[in-house]
């Protein structure tokens, strides 16, 4: 994400919160093999979950496996479904680079533009690499969405920065990162992380199973 996702005195926060999650993810990689909500309050459709099934070398199991790195990344959340949420159809496609990997990103924004999500896929890794990975984080916790095992994993408070980024396991060597960007002012009535939960929520179904 970039400094456009976010309006007006924002900005400088968005920046420092996608500096932080680019560092983050670099350290990830040097320890994990080499692969890369209605806008408002609540954590959309997740709930908590204690610990999902382990499948040997696989990783995590995943009931209904689906393959969201066939998708072109603005399809990964379709119109209706970006509608549902309160966000603009049709989202703005990047390449932002993480670690050694360059991920194909879209961001889908609100009407005024203030507020976005944005859907990344990780080929040929595990959710169980951020199981692994836990105490690395400030805000963690493991949740299921859409049906899926997800982890929220943040190196810091969401509800203080305003960016939250949530991984889901699509099927067991696949993971999509969901990252929610809220400027500071609106954290009172729009959960990033409730944001980012919705967003999974709603482009999940669409995907093709594998």
């Amino acid at each position: 994400m970039r400094d456009e996702l976010i309006g007006g005195h924002d900005a400088v926060v968005a920046r420092n919160n996608i500096c932080r999650i680019v560092r983050l993810t670099a350290l990830l990689a040097a320890v994990v093999p080499l692969v890369s909500c209605s806008v408002g309050a609540g954590s959309g459709g997740s709930e908590p979950e204690a610990s999902p099934t382990v499948t040997g070398a696989s990783g995590i199991d995943v009931q209904d496996p689906k393959d969201a790195g066939s998708v072109e990344s603005c399809s990964l959340l379709p119109a209706k479904g970006a509608e549902s949420i309160g966000l603009v159809p049709g989202g703005r496609a990047s390449s932002s680079s993480f670690g050694e990997d360059n991920l194909d990103s879209c961001a889908w924004k609100n009407e005024d533009g203030s507020i976005s999500s944005a859907l990344s896929v990780f080929n040929d890794r595990s959710l169980q690499d951020y199981y692994d990975n836990a105490d690395k984080y400030v805000d963690f916790e493991k949740m299921t969405i859409a049906g899926h095992p997800a982890v929220r994993a943040n190196e810091n408070d969401p509800m203080s920065d305003g960016a939250c980024i949530l991984f889901l396991a699509s099927n067991s060597g696949q993971v999509v990162q969901a990252t929610a960007i809220v400027p500071t002012s609106r954290i009172s009535d729009v959960d990033p992380c409730g944001l980012a939960a919705k967003s999974l929520d709603a482009a999940v179904p669409s995907w093709p199973s594998v």
